[in-house]
């Protein structure tokens, strides 16, 4: 896939995140929802960016390479926090907020390892990517953001006391999923931008099917307005 190709489908990516990033400042989102959502958008652009001149540049540099497996662990960190904001899920202990940070802080203290050891990955002498014995470990500790969140979603959505909270919890829940797939897809297709058009296109889907549960929700009642209900009567 050459340099041209490879900007065109990241700057594609940046539009959309800035678009949502625009209307997700100028909806009626609590707040609380609001900026974790666009905490979502500005790391993912950071991400994208950082990654688009390591791919388009044919640069094989340690750090750039660094730099982008670190935005890509606050890019699971971000969803992670949306989903908790989603959920309503609030630490009331600095200890849990610790733990629920210690994914990306063993993250961070293995990049700075692989510096000095290349516990991680290494770049060889040809410019080739190479796995070190501990990337399985940044792998996995990274996806335990989307299978936490995902696990939580399902169990919040069977607590649920009604249809459109349940529906919300669970869309959730699903793309928590499909973001775990993304990020293993891009592992064996490291030359291809899967994960960042998957998360593009699964961002803008979330958003897209949250903003029309909201739509069906009177705000004060938390019950079906009449949208919702002339919906499900021209269904039946």
């Amino acid at each position: 896939m050459n340099e041209i190709l490879f900007a065109e489908i990241y700057y594609i990516c940046v539009a959309i995140m800035l678009i949502l990033g625009f209307k997700t400042y100028h909806s009626m989102m609590k707040n609380s929802q609001k900026v974790s959502f666009l905490a979502v958008v500005f790391v993912h652009i950071l991400y994208f960016q950082t990654d688009l001149v390591r791919m388009t540049t044919n640069s094989q540099d340690l750090f750039l390479t660094e730099m982008s497996f670190l935005f890509f662990s606050l890019c699971t960190l971000s969803w992670f926090n949306y989903i908790q904001t989603m959920l309503d899920i609030h630490y009331e202990k600095k200890s849990q907020t610790l733990f629920a940070m210690l994914p990306v802080i063993i993250s961070v203290v293995l990049l700075l390892i692989n510096t000095l050891n290349g516990c991680l990955f290494q770049i060889d002498l040809y410019g080739n990517f190479q796995e070190g014995p501990l990337y399985i470990l940044y792998v996995f500790i990274n996806d335990l953001y989307f299978m936490v969140g995902a696990y939580q979603a399902y169990v919040y959505s069977r607590k649920a006391k009604n249809y459109q909270q349940k529906k919300s919890n669970q869309i959730l829940g699903i793309y928590m999923v499909s973001l775990l797939l993304i990020g293993t897809m891009q592992d064996f297709f490291r030359d291809i931008p899967v994960f960042c058009v998957g998360t593009s296109l699964s961002i803008l889907i979330v958003y897209i099917s949250l903003e029309e549960q909201m739509i069906s929700i009177d705000p004060l009642t938390q019950l079906n307005n009449r949208n919702r209900m002339n919906s499900i009567y021209l269904s039946v």
